[in-house]
């Protein structure tokens, strides 16, 4: 079985309520944009003195005819920093394209903070379009490897300023 969400704007993602709880969304028409989906649930443990310097996200497509439209951070619901999309058609391939944004130096725009970074409402929103020189349709599974559809590594620095780093993939997913 599956659920929506068609309150917001732009079309629902679906989410199979059975495993492997793969998100996905089908554009049919050229400029048609998706709602968008939070991905959350990550499980940081960054000490609170320390300073974060950078964030990465890497989000695992398998799609047609799409491209990326915003991509931003999130917490507790509310989307903010600087928007990473690409905005170029999203390869296709035989699995998955796994797409990065951000770096170890960047902090998307946004003052982060070692509480913002460990909520478990923090994440990334994502967005989709399907592009105008698309024929067919398209769509994308958020599919990642194996099945968690994104993982973000955080970095930062602690009272010694040596710079370390930890990864955590996403275990939820929520429709905006």
């Amino acid at each position: 079985s599956q659920t929506s969400n068609n309150s917001a704007s732009g079309v629902a993602w679906i989410i199979s309520t059975s495993s492997p709880f793969n998100p996905w969304v089908s554009l049919n028409t050229p400029n048609q944009f998706s709602q968008g989906i939070a991905l959350t649930g990550f499980t940081f443990s960054i000490p609170s003195g320390a300073t974060i310097v950078g964030v990465e996200a890497t989000v695992g497509y398998t799609v047609t005819n799409c491209k990326d439209s915003i991509v931003k951070l999130t917490n507790g619901g509310l989307e903010f920093g600087t928007n990473k999309a690409t905005n170029i058609l999203i390869p296709m391939s035989s699995g998955s394209t796994d797409l990065s944004y951000g770096s170890p130096t960047d902090t998307w725009g946004s003052s982060l903070t070692p509480s913002i970074i460990n909520s478990s409402s923090f994440g990334i929103v994502v967005y989709i379009y399907l592009s105008t020189s698309s024929t067919g349709g398209g769509g994308l599974y958020l599919s990642g490897s194996p099945w968690n559809p994104a993982k973000i590594q955080v970095y930062y620095t602690i009272a010694t300023g040596i710079i370390e780093s930890q990864e955590s993939t996403t275990s939820s997913f929520s429709l905006l």
